[in-house]
């Protein structure tokens, strides 16, 4: 413990921690280049490369009503083959399955991709793409600047973080904007509704990610923290729900014009196909960061076929039903503090969502940005010892999980990952000057939004943090006095 506190030039604590997530990242890409010298395979950082670039370019031309046009048009043969692939030989498009289980907001997205492939070609949609996401990234940093008091050149660093660590890298990799617009969306609407700027900014946005990704509605019992008392709380939410159900009614009828076999039964039809094969198959197995994907992924190790097991998903509703009702005594009896709060609603956001790609992490950028803003108000430093030894840690168990696969491994993994959290929590309540929680948070969401494994041991090592966190978290404000809602604002 501090042997690494400061680096030289780094006093940001964002620069801090954008440094810790680019050396995991290169420190886990190394260990895979050894180890694929050393037995001729590799534990693949992401997803195969058969399918890169999928999430926008192949859903995107199984848009028929927009893409049926590339059919019969010359230029597509210059493609690489495997956007060929994608036109011609779309698995989205088989029997028995659908194409249409994005929401309406997606599917717009869906379409405008394959309009932009139209017009120009694959790589330009990419290019578009990427383009609109590093717009966003600069209006972030000009958000942060406003509601924070910092220069803009000052908040880039902030913004870095959604586009350096491995969630963002992983994004990019599938092209699954959705998700990265999504994430950013959440963090814009965490920022101001942590600082109580700009309020109708961040409601704007998580209104754009509730209709991308429904589950990250979930994220509104923040209120319940932050608002300015009970019903100010009630009432931010209410219009998050009355904008969200605007946006998706008439992104509904825009898609139903574009496409016109695009319906809600059509929708809940697909939804059904997705469900059965990525739920009660294995389909959603790799890179599942949600907690019954953890389970998942350790029955895999014994052999068995991670397939729907009743069980399982009946414990993972009560846990989370336990942590729900602890959330919610916590933040009514004002025990659970502003960061607490932020970790919380995005932590619970990943653990129980059934299938969430690793991409959609990247949201835990938010907690992050939130304790920076604590810890420079404090004057103290990042500490990144205990972090650093926790990522080694936590990669030696990957590799020992991807080497010697089985029922033994899967236990050393669950129980090494606990024993990594026991101690990043006990120099987390040692640690002076700074909140043990705070610290415990961004010790936790810098490590899940690392590479700490390839497909399966990712998963079982985010699910099983972020769950022992948010445990030890609601556990610790159980132990607060409890204080007084603040007087109602005109909010």
């Amino acid at each position: 413990m501090g042997l690494i506190t400061r680096f030289g030039s780094f006093r940001e604590p964002e620069q801090q921690v954008l440094f810790l997530v680019v050396a995991c990242m290169a420190i886990r890409i190394g260990v895979n280049a050894v180890m694929t010298v050393l037995y001729g395979t590799h534990d693949e950082v992401f997803a195969p490369v058969a399918d890169i670039f999928a999430d926008a370019l192949k859903s995107g031309l199984a848009q028929r009503s927009v893409s049926e046009e590339l059919l019969s048009t010359s230029r597509v043969r210059e493609w690489p083959l495997i956007f060929q692939g994608y036109l011609f030989d779309n698995s989205y498009l088989r029997p028995g399955w659908s194409h249409q289980w994005s929401t309406p907001l997606g599917t717009l997205q869906l379409m405008a991709v394959a309009k932009i492939v139209v017009w120009s070609s694959p790589w330009g949609a990419l290019a578009v793409l990427f383009g609109v996401y590093v717009l966003l990234l600069f209006a972030l940093a000009c958000l942060i600047a406003n509601i924070t008091g910092r220069t803009r050149s000052a908040c880039f660093w902030s913004v870095l973080l959604l586009g350096l660590s491995f969630p963002a890298l992983f994004m990019f990799n599938r092209a699954n904007y959705h998700s990265g617009y999504a994430s950013i969306a959440v963090v814009t609407y965490l920022l101001t509704a942590f600082t109580g700027k700009c309020r109708w900014i961040g409601i704007i946005a998580l209104t754009y990610a509730i209709n991308v990704r429904p589950n990250v509605a979930l994220i509104t019992i923040v209120e319940f923290v932050l608002a300015d008392g009970f019903w100010a709380a009630i009432k931010w939410q209410f219009r998050t729900a009355a904008l969200s159900a605007a946006v998706a009614g008439i992104s509904l009828v825009a898609a139903h014009a574009v496409d016109p076999t695009y319906t809600i039964s059509a929708f809940l039809k697909a939804y059904g196909v997705y469900k059965h094969a990525y739920i009660f198959q294995d389909w959603g197995l790799g890179w599942n960061a949600s907690l019954y994907g953890g389970m998942r992924s350790i029955w895999s190790l014994f052999g068995s076929m991670p397939s729907y097991n009743e069980a399982a998903a009946m414990a993972v509703t009560v846990f989370g039903t336990f942590l729900g009702f602890g959330y919610l005594w916590g933040a009514l009896t004002r025990r659970l503090e502003s960061a607490e709060a932020v970790f919380l609603a995005v932590a619970f956001c990943i653990l129980f969502t059934p299938v969430l790609g690793q991409y959609h992490v990247l949201m835990l950028a938010g907690p992050v940005l939130v304790v920076c803003e604590a810890i420079r108000k404090k004057g103290i430093q990042v500490e990144l010892t205990s972090i650093i030894l926790a990522f080694v840690a936590l990669l030696l168990l990957s590799l020992l999980v991807w080497l010697m696969p089985g029922p033994v491994t899967g236990i050393l993994a669950v129980a090494g990952t606990a024993l990594v959290f026991m101690a990043l929590w006990r120099g987390a309540r040692r640690m002076a000057g700074f909140s043990p929680t705070e610290n415990l948070i961004m010790g936790i969401s810098v490590l899940a939004i690392s590479p700490l494994g390839g497909g399966l041991s990712n998963g079982i090592g985010v699910s099983t943090l972020l769950a022992l966190a948010s445990v030890a978290v609601i556990a610790t404000s159980w132990g607060r006095r409890r204080t007084p809602w603040p007087a109602a604002s005109s909010a």
